[in-house]
């Protein structure tokens, strides 16, 4: 199934691999184009009860803002970017490694929820100054692969991080 928005579009394909014993084995895919114009893929391989009837839908989990701030690199390590903002404090941000940072570089620090997190914590983001992109994309927080059952009722999401590449991460949902 497509999904069409003004932010984002994506493209959820459920594929059945084989049926093994009371399971059936699907791949998962999930495609768009992030805010960066980058192409992205994700797969993952699920197992359901052979007896539920399943569908897919693409969805976007999003927050109605999110917190934006500048400031310049101080120094890069390769787990940490130490940024000064322009109000005279500093923050330390995990080190994505995308972009890649260097001292001195202008970056837009965004505090967002962290899909890849379990936890749903919110946490900091590192971004090229200027972004480069609507700033309003800034609360679009995961792209979703969705499968559910035959009611309608979602029992797996895949969700991407739209602003980086490897942020991806995947769970069976607990009713």
């Amino acid at each position: 199934m497509d999904m069409k928005s003004r932010f984002l579009d994506s493209a959820v394909e459920l594929i059945k691999v084989r049926d093994h014993g009371n399971e059936s084995s699907y791949k998962l895919g999930l495609t768009f184009v992030d805010p960066f114009g980058r192409d992205r893929k994700h797969y993952t391989m699920v197992d359901l009860p052979r007896s539920v009837v399943v569908q897919s839908r693409a969805s976007f989990t999003a927050l109605s803002s999110a917190n934006v701030r500048v400031g310049i690199v101080e120094r890069v390590n390769d787990l940490e970017v130490h940024v000064l903002l322009f109000d005279e404090s500093r923050v330390v941000i995990g080190n994505r490694h995308e972009p890649e940072f260097v001292t001195g570089d202008n970056v837009t620090v965004v505090e967002r929820m962290d899909p890849t997190n379990i936890d749903r914590m919110m946490t900091l983001a590192a971004l090229p100054h200027p972004l480069g992109m609507a700033g309003e994309l800034l609360c679009l927080q995961s792209v979703n692969a969705d499968i559910l059952d035959g009611s309608g009722n979602l029992i797996y999401r895949m969700s991407a991080d739209p602003l980086f590449v490897r942020g991806c991460h995947d769970a069976a949902v607990e009713a």
